[in-house]
């Protein structure tokens, strides 16, 4: 289906776009968000969906895909659950008959390997920087470094800490960087 803020990284003969937005609620996706994994050949010109197993990442937007040996590495980005009091959605329609949503920023990590298409939370020891909105990561020598920022009562707030995470074993470890923006 149409979508934006879906993420998109290229490996070898092939781009993989995933998740997204799509702008309104069905009974069926009463968020507006996906967590669909999508394959473009670059050879054929031929767009497949894939239907990967293990545990899979929730519904999300404005997230980060980068890839690394094979495996896909997902980072952040945002998702609604339903408020239990007060709050707001994009999603309010009588005649829909839809429950209210809250916006989650995500500061998850997901890896998919993309030889068994296979999905695995990685676990996380220690803090965490900001995910949310356009969270940003890519890597470098086998560690993710990671960066975001979200809303507090309306505000953005920027994050001023960098992840590093050293992608082995299906765990990372967790150091955090103070940085100075000017």
């Amino acid at each position: 289906c149409a979508r934006w803020t879906s993420s998109a990284v290229v490996h070898e003969d092939f781009m993989y776009v995933l998740g997204g937005y799509f702008g309104f609620a069905t009974k069926a996706q009463p968020t507006g968000r996906l967590n669909d994994l999508w394959r473009f050949d670059f050879k054929t010109l031929w767009w497949s969906q894939l239907g990967p197993q293990g545990v899979p990442p929730c519904c999300r937007s404005h997230h980060n895909i980068s890839v690394i040996g094979g495996r896909l590495i997902l980072f952040g980005g945002l998702d609604e659950r339903e408020a239990t009091t007060g709050g707001s959605s994009l999603f309010e329609s009588d005649e829909l008959d839809m429950p209210q949503f809250r916006t989650i920023h995500l500061n998850d990590v997901f890896v998919l390997d993309l030889a068994t298409l296979t999905w695995t939370p990685l676990k996380i020891s220690g803090p965490s920087p900001f995910g949310g909105l356009r969270a940003a990561a890519t890597i470098f020598e086998n560690k993710l470094f990671t960066m975001g920022w979200r809303e507090e009562r309306g505000a953005p707030i920027l994050g001023s800490e960098m992840g590093v995470r050293e992608l082995t074993n299906n765990t990372y470890t967790f150091e955090m960087w103070r940085l100075k923006i000017p």
